[in-house]
């Protein structure tokens, strides 16, 4: 089954919507550490975006004004999917190396998913605003008393950015690596390229798991193929990076054309991932394929930054694959959400092609950008059938969609499908419709599945 899709920059993953910059004239407590900590920290830098009522507050579940930033985070179990699951607590009182705090701020630790180091898109805070915090989360965290050195907040020394190690490449025999080499993306600007790279298999190869590793700011970052109608003169030239806007935010027509014969093969919204894919099940990948790196990144410091990705493609033997995966992405791009509303997106994703055969999905997930409430997909069956309805999938984190492994693929006959509903709402001035910028939303039911 083909794809061509008319839209693609997704997938996946941002959260860097709103400034993390704040006028906020909320009264810090005094005479303590916390007291400090909101007044000179948590109010300046978080709260654009950790404030009630904002895009990003209402995915991430935190609110850091002064009247609720201590219940919300000393204590807690933590948002993201995958640091709940570990018991991670966003500040863990007296170990601060083990609170998800310390680890968005100081750098996430490698091969965990939990999601974007903060303040995203923005320089990290000082030397000094760092050693306080450790501090203070060292000393049990208390909401009153002074237990940190205060002038560690007037201290300016910048400190370094989380250190990005290399993605160590599979064994010899056991897989490829692709390499995203390091690139500039100028300050105050969203960055996203494309590179087209031979992957270097001179023979079919089987491909099970998909290991990714981005440096920090990363919006996403997606492996595509071509799909085989597209005109060999239309395809890209080897190893040369193609910007999907122009210096001055215009789009490059040339590349958007492109992207209409785009196939996804996989990709991520956060700085490591590692999917694999159910015992028996692997992608095929022609001999002499080559993979359009698709990258994308945002600045919003005054200065550049540096981009850089990596991935390795895991194979095994054909003899120990049963099923061939198949890679699905059905965006919806007729979207317009007014300003200052809830609107809903219902769309049915049918299969009911000439020739139609059963899908076995094994693996959903979902995109859009910062106005995405909630995600759902939900079973339609034919007339009558009792199951329509039924929820499939549901995400109410749009930074870090739930990506829902399969153990027992989920069956789609013909004249049954998938419906989308998606809530958004549009806290804005302005009308926002589909598009590639953060600033812009987008719709996508992803997935791999086999027949």
């Amino acid at each position: 089954m083909k794809y061509r899709l008319v839209v693609i920059a997704a997938t996946l993953f941002a959260v860097f919507l709103n400034s993390c910059k704040s006028s906020s004239t909320d009264a810090p407590a005094v005479n303590s550490s916390w007291g400090s900590l909101q007044q000179k920290v948590i109010t300046p830098v978080c709260t654009g975006c950790h404030t009630a009522g904002s895009d990003y507050a209402l995915q991430s579940g935190l609110v850091l004004t002064s009247d609720v930033a201590y219940a919300n985070l000393v204590g807690v179990a933590a948002h993201n999917t995958d640091a709940h699951n570990d018991g991670i607590l966003r500040v863990k009182v007296g170990s601060a190396d083990s609170s998800l705090l310390y680890m968005k701020l100081h750098g996430l630790p490698q091969g965990k998913n939990y999601g974007s180091p903060m303040p995203l898109g923005y320089k990290p805070l000082s030397v000094g605003q760092l050693k306080f915090i450790d501090e203070w989360i060292a000393a049990g965290a208390p909401s009153t008393g002074v237990v940190a050195d205060a002038s560690l907040l007037d201290d300016t020394t910048q400190s370094p950015p989380p250190t990005f190690a290399a993605l160590p490449p599979p064994s010899p025999g056991q897989g490829y690596q692709m390499h995203l080499d390091s690139f500039t993306i100028a300050n105050n600007f969203e960055r996203e390229i494309f590179v087209y790279k031979k992957l270097g298999n001179p023979t079919d190869i089987y491909v099970n798991r998909i290991q990714t590793r981005m440096r920090e700011n990363s919006h996403h970052f997606i492996l595509y193929t071509f799909d085989p109608s597209m005109p060999s003169s239309m395809l890209p030239k080897y190893n040369v990076v193609r910007d999907l806007r122009n210096p001055d935010g215009s789009d490059n027509g040339n590349v958007i054309t492109a992207m209409e014969y785009h196939v996804f093969l996989g990709g991520s919204t956060t700085p490591d991932f590692d999917y694999f894919f159910p015992p028996g099940t692997a992608l095929r990948i022609p001999a002499n394929t080559a993979v359009d790196m698709n990258s994308h990144y945002v600045n919003y410091t005054g200065a550049p930054i540096t981009g850089e990705v990596y991935a390795n493609l895991y194979t095994v033997p054909q003899s120990q694959v049963t099923h061939v995966a198949q890679t699905l992405l059905w965006p919806q791009t007729n979207l317009n959400l007014p300003a200052h509303k809830e609107t809903v997106i219902t769309t049915d994703n049918m299969n009911n092609g000439t020739g139609a055969i059963p899908l076995y999905f094994i693996m959903l997930t979902s995109h859009t950008h910062a106005r995405g409430e909630k995600f759902r997909m939900l079973f339609k069956g034919k007339p009558g059938d009792a199951r329509t309805g039924t929820v499939l999938y549901e995400s109410t984190d749009w930074a870090h969609p739930l990506i829902k492994n399969l153990d027992t693929p989920l069956v789609i006959n013909p004249g049954e499908g998938i419906t989308t509903e998606v809530t958004y709402y549009n806290g804005t001035d302005q009308d926002i419709t589909f598009g590639f910028t953060s600033k812009d939303e987008m719709d996508i039911l992803i997935g791999y599945y086999y027949f």
